[in-house]
């Protein structure tokens, strides 16, 4: 090769290499400008998704209710269990949520999407018609930022501590066939309220929330599964 064409072959690789790290940072510009645009979707969500009172509701109790594990500590991440918390803790917040300051939980959360599942003391299966209807709520796209909150009414056996454990038990099987019909739908991505908030007929609007057919007509039996993108 003669030096005229070593001289212009090292040109050529100077050229090259000058468009390869203006194509590089055009692409770095491109990735930092498409992650600013997803964020700014994701909080569009949020805001469209989720109601004010909604989001200081979740971020209240979630400020009283410690996780059963620590998020950051990676080993344990998959022992993990949903996070859970108690009516004592709940309720003061749900009182500053509810915009009639009544305490009146289904009234202003059933205006999320939301699933009414009726489980007898015991029973390890809920009816096919609810078993459909969770398995679509269940189904739904997951964003970042969805919670699904899954509330269970204790029942009043003759003991306390007896009706948390067995709402707790109602509330992780629902948990379960969640997490069962789609694995996105992760243990860090739910959380268990025990809470003994006021139900009765008049504070469910929607009939198919209602006890159908060959369900338990106890409204306390009720373990309520909500979708807040928050």
């Amino acid at each position: 090769m003669s030096f005229a064409s070593l001289m212009s072959s090292c040109a050529d690789q100077k050229e090259f290499l000058r468009e390869t790290q203006s194509i590089r940072g055009l692409i770095a510009n491109q990735a930092l400008r498409i992650s600013a645009l997803e964020q700014e979707v994701r909080d569009g969500f949020r805001v469209a998704l989720c109601r004010p009172e909604i989001r200081q509701l979740l971020e209240d109790v979630r400020s009283e209710c410690s996780p059963l594990t620590d998020p950051k500590d990676t080993a344990s991440r998959k022992a993990a269990e949903p996070a859970m918390c108690e009516t004592k803790k709940i309720h003061p917040a749900v009182m500053s949520a509810d915009p009639e300051h009544k305490g009146r939980f289904l009234k202003f959360m059933t205006l999320l999407r939301h699933e009414a599942i009726y489980i007898r003391k015991t029973a390890k299966e809920i009816s096919q018609l609810r078993r459909e209807r969770l398995e679509k709520f269940a189904s739904m796209p997951v964003l970042k930022s969805t919670v699904i909150l899954i509330v269970a009414h204790p029942l009043s056996p003759s003991k306390e501590v007896d009706a948390k454990i067995e709402a707790l038990r109602r509330a992780k099987m629902i948990a379960s066939k969640i997490g069962d019909h789609n694995p996105n739908i992760t243990d860090d991505k739910i959380a268990i309220w025990i809470y003994s908030f006021p139900v009765g007929k008049e504070d469910i609007d929607n009939p198919v929330d209602l006890p159908g057919a060959g369900e338990v007509n106890d409204l306390a039996s009720s373990v309520w599964v909500f979708r807040a993108d928050c």
